[in-house]
């Protein structure tokens, strides 16, 4: 079994949004290399705690954690970027570890969220042979479930998907908050806002393209 955590980048809205665009990613982690991978990413914060003061239980929400703010959870942007850079390395470590992500212009759909969940949902079941078990973040639980029911009602490959997804807080979820660091990024490549254009992180988006290619549009 592999499981498959997800996120989003940009609010579903169209009314008073600020953002044009909705993004989803996936980050798939086989089951047997779980334990490991958590135990990784435990060590790196446990790392990034002693290095540079960074709490175990603070939550890397990539639009604060990488958003304008001269200083955020004591440390400056730079440093923040870094530890973006360095929790990539860190992923890309995880044996088995793949990503992917979606993106559609909310104009061009009448439920973005959805339509977003059903295309990734396809795309994880078409790079893959074993079962799925998804992981949300907490909220919009019910249009999700909608979404991956539409999914198993028309897709040959839906059995593939096992059970309804399963919500966590991401603050209680290292693999949450790096799939919401993927989910961002996308957008940084896209709509980079005023952190990624003084400080252009090339090294950033080269470890991205090493574990997740760039979004690909719904048609």
């Amino acid at each position: 079994m592999e499981l498959v955590y997800i996120d989003e980048s940009g609010d579903p809205g169209a009314i008073n949004s600020p953002t044009a665009s909705y993004i989803l990613s996936g980050l798939k982690i086989p089951s047997e290399h779980w334990h490991e991978a958590q135990a990784r990413l435990v060590s790196f914060r446990q790392r990034m705690r002693d290095q540079l003061g960074l709490k175990l239980s603070a939550e890397i929400h990539a639009a604060e954690f990488l958003g304008g703010a001269k200083r955020f959870l004591g440390l400056e942007p730079r440093q923040r970027l870094r530890i973006a850079l360095w929790l990539l390395r860190e992923l890309r470590q995880i044996e088995g570890l793949s990503s992917c992500s979606v993106a559609c212009l909310k104009h061009s759909e009448s439920e973005p969220l959805q339509a977003c969940w059903k295309d990734l949902a396809a795309d994880l079941s078409a790079t893959s042979d074993r079962p799925m078990l998804l992981i949300a973040d907490v909220g919009e639980a019910a249009a999700i479930k909608q979404a991956i029911m539409e999914f198993r009602s028309s897709h040959p490959r839906q059995a593939l998907i096992i059970e309804d997804p399963f919500h966590r807080d991401s603050r209680h979820s290292y693999f949450l908050q790096a799939v919401d660091l993927i989910a961002y990024l996308q957008r940084q490549r896209l709509h980079p806002n005023a952190l990624f254009r003084d400080k252009r992180p090339e090294e950033v988006f080269a470890e991205l393209d090493k574990i997740s290619p760039p979004a690909r549009w719904l048609a």
